[in-house]
């Protein structure tokens, strides 16, 4: 495939016309963020009730900063993100399928379920904080700002255009500090190869070990210790739940009985009423504090493996870019040859026209091919050198492909393997915090429980008649 110069100008116009985004923006949202102190809270989550539809908004407080935003301003905040910098390992937001049965109405009152998201939500926003990437990135900082109308940044022409834009045919950013990814036209030009997610590496890729490590990873904590835990707070559940019937029966079988009998099984009925309290009091701290981190670190797991795909395809593309420069190439090469060639030739016909031939036949041959060749290919020399001009433009924009793609390439190694550290180091702390958590969490309950039923046996030990 050639192209004309026309098509090449317009191929390698800057990207920067299509840098959206700002790396340092040095807004008060940013100088709050790095502070010492800062925390983002969703301090409420309420359903909105309008005539066609239900839908959560949620209350977003950073310092003296409060905005509402609505789940899907969350998703288009993490698709934006993903889309600007597709080597971060951006952290994940609770599944859309409930908002969807909120929408519905068959959840809008569950507020155990709200509560679950907005925690999950919160854990999202300061993630993106810790993050020495997205952190700084604006357009995170206008999504935490109140005055700012965040679907009208959303459907912007700019950003617009950035989401419709293949992941491939972006670019690391010449004009930025940050890590931000930009659209470059030159990728997406139909002689510039972009590989499929089935394309394979010729060369063997390093991160396939650790593709591999968490792939194993997150379908082990799938399949093995989520659906564990979900068991053991069922369970727990229904341990609360027969825990409220039998304060029930023990309170009403104290109005049957005088005395110190009676003050007794009254005792008990509240000490077991205590007891439902702390176990739907122990389920919710399992949840927020164990089971939510777990599913984090299994979407996370997943969330590295996408990466990895992505970095992968990067170089598959270079490897793509190479060959097709180097076919080009050889084309080249080939129609030069063929040029010199048919030089020499026509030197050598040009001699004979001026030395005459002793020999009559030999001159009417010559003369003969030379004219066939010329009835074949009105101007064989001029249709060559177009050929050839074709060729040096396509391996122009090939070279410059191939100077694009290398460095991508080597800088998303680079990110990458800083992503899996940060990762790694992240995931060991959160286990172990996790684990803690579990641990206090049952110290807690036990605590409480053996104080309150010490003062139970205190008080059926007085039982006389």
């Amino acid at each position: 495939m050639l192209v004309d110069s026309t098509t090449l100008k317009s191929a390698k116009t800057s990207s920067s016309t299509y840098l959206v985004n700002k790396s340092s923006c040095a807004c008060r949202i940013d100088r709050l963020l790095h502070q010492q102190q800062h925390y983002i809270f969703i301090t409420s989550a309420q359903p909105t009730h309008l005539p066609r539809q239900t839908f959560i908004v949620y209350h977003i407080r950073l310092n003296d900063i409060e905005t509402k935003r609505r789940y899907s301003d969350f998703e288009s905040l993490r698709k934006l993100l993903v889309q600007l910098y597709p080597v971060c390992l951006l952290p994940p937001i609770p599944g859309k399928h409930s908002i969807l049965d909120y929408a519905a109405g068959t959840k809008k009152n569950d507020q155990p379920t709200i509560e679950r998201r907005k925690r999950m939500l919160q854990t999202f926003l300061n993630q993106l904080t810790r993050h020495p990437q997205l952190g700084r990135d604006h357009f995170f900082h206008q999504f935490l700002t109140s005055n700012v109308d965040w679907a009208q940044i959303i459907h912007s022409s700019s950003v617009s255009f950035l989401s419709k834009q293949h992941p491939l045919h972006m670019m690391t950013s010449p004009t930025s500090s940050s890590n931000a990814w930009v659209h470059q036209p030159l990728l997406s030009h139909r002689i510039v190869p972009t590989p499929t997610s089935s394309a394979f590496k010729q060369k063997p890729d390093p991160f396939l070990f650790s593709e591999e490590k968490y792939t194993r990873m997150a379908n082990f904590m799938h399949q093995h210790i989520e659906k564990n835990q979900r068991k053991v707070i069922r369970r727990l559940d229904e341990l609360a739940n027969d825990y409220a019937e039998l304060a029930a029966l023990y309170n009403g079988f104290s109005l049957n009985e005088m005395n110190t009998i009676a003050i007794a099984i009254e005792k008990m009925g509240q000490t077991v009423d205590d007891a439902y309290t702390k176990t739907g009091d122990m389920v919710l701290k399992l949840e927020g504090e164990f089971i939510e981190p777990t599913q984090s670190q299994i979407q996370m797991a997943r969330v590295v493996k996408q990466v990895i795909q992505f970095r992968y395809l990067k170089q598959v593309q270079l490897e793509m870019v190479q060959q097709a420069y180097d076919d080009k190439r050889y084309e080249l090469d080939r129609l030069l040859r063929m040029d010199h060639q048919f030089s020499l030739e026509q030197s050598r016909h040009d001699q004979q026209q001026i030395i005459p031939s002793t020999s009559y036949v030999g001159r009417m041959f010559s003369s003969v091919g030379y004219s066939l060749q010329h009835l074949i290919d009105a101007d064989p020399s001029s249709t060559r050198r177009n050929q050839i001009g074709k060729y040096k433009e396509a391996i122009q924009m090939l070279e410059e492909a191939l100077s694009i793609c290398r460095n991508d390439t080597r800088l998303a190694t680079e990110q990458l393997e800083k992503e899996i550290a940060r990762f790694e180091d992240d995931n060991i702390l959160t286990l172990r915090e996790t684990l803690m958590a579990f641990a206090d969490v049952h110290l807690q309950y036990c605590q409480k429980n053996l104080q309150a039923w010490q003062d139970t046996k205190h008080k059926v030990n007085q039982i006389s008649r």
